[in-house]
């Protein structure tokens, strides 16, 4: 399976969400990363069918998606950033509905049901009003309702938003091993989800492709350079100007840690660090 996005641009007005992305999706789990105004959102509701790109294509398995259609809509399961049911509904009859508008059978949604409940721990939730959940059961919720028509392609908004420690690792198991065999694209602020899991990277700034790659291959790029200096608080500004400052984690004594990439540090007490995708992310959109 491979979904092709080529050359896509969205305008809207005066703002250039999307300039000209080239992506080659196969399956695994591939990692969305970006500030806000990255162009994230706006690149996943192109992917579903959402909206329409100004410009460029996207194909599956070298056709058109537009020629697919609904056809490519069902291969689809989506996770909204913000899930909520939009209704006074239980969690059974919500997934039940939800099966009805993707046209699973009758058959096939009480399967599928149970099987999603039994996935995401949701049994002892089947009768309550889905708006009345917790955060992070309500996001397990909109993960079962992506998951109803068991869909090649998974395309996940913050899917661990609200989610306790505990549920956070349960989840990203889950979707690691989905990402065997599925197209798995998720967005998150929470870089170490997508470092624990993500087969590949995407990393967007104003709507541009700044990079795109394994996370060992990324980490590689800063191998060496990443650096931790113990310095006094009063010295941490001008330490800011002069250096590529990942952190800085304020300690007792009026000390501050601070983290940097560099190639090598001019500072004798400073000490090598192995690094982190968060690393990585903060440095190359310093360099773009």
């Amino acid at each position: 399976m491979e979904l092709v996005v080529k050359h896509i641009s969205k305008r809207y007005k005066d703002i250039q969400a999307l300039n000209k992305i080239d992506l080659v999706f196969t399956p695994g789990v591939w990692g969305l990363l970006g500030a806000n105004g990255a162009g994230k959102s706006t690149l996943m509701e192109i992917l579903i069918g959402n909206k329409t790109a100004t410009s460029g294509a996207i194909f599956l398995d070298g056709r058109s998606v537009k020629k697919l259609n609904e056809e490519y809509r069902a291969s689809i399961g989506y996770l909204p950033q913000n899930f909520s049911s939009g209704a006074k509904i239980t969690v059974a009859d919500y997934l039940e509905y939800v099966a009805a508008l993707k046209g699973i059978s009758k058959l096939e949604t009480k399967k599928r049901i149970r099987y999603v409940i039994k996935l995401l721990e949701l049994r002892k939730y089947v009768h309550k009003y889905v708006d009345k959940l917790s955060g992070g059961t309500r996001q397990r919720v909109g993960v079962a309702q992506a998951l109803l028509n068991d869909p090649p392609i998974l395309v996940l908004d913050e899917p661990t938003s609200g989610l306790d420690p505990k549920e956070r690792i349960r989840l990203r198991s889950i979707i690691s091993k989905m990402g065997k065999e599925k197209i798995i694209i998720l967005s998150t602020h929470i870089v170490s989800d997508i470092e624990s899991i993500a087969n590949q990277n995407i990393i967007l700034k104003r709507g541009r492709l700044i990079d795109v790659g394994a996370t060992e291959e990324l980490l590689n790029t800063i191998s060496g350079k990443v650096w931790e200096v113990t310095i006094p608080i009063e010295q941490t500004e001008d330490f800011e100007k002069n250096h590529t400052v990942i952190n800085i984690r304020t300690m007792e004594q009026n000390a501050a840690v601070i983290r940097f990439i560099t190639e090598e540090p001019d500072v004798s007490n400073a000490r090598i660090q192995e690094p982190k995708l968060e690393d990585y992310y903060l440095w190359i959109l310093k360099q773009n």
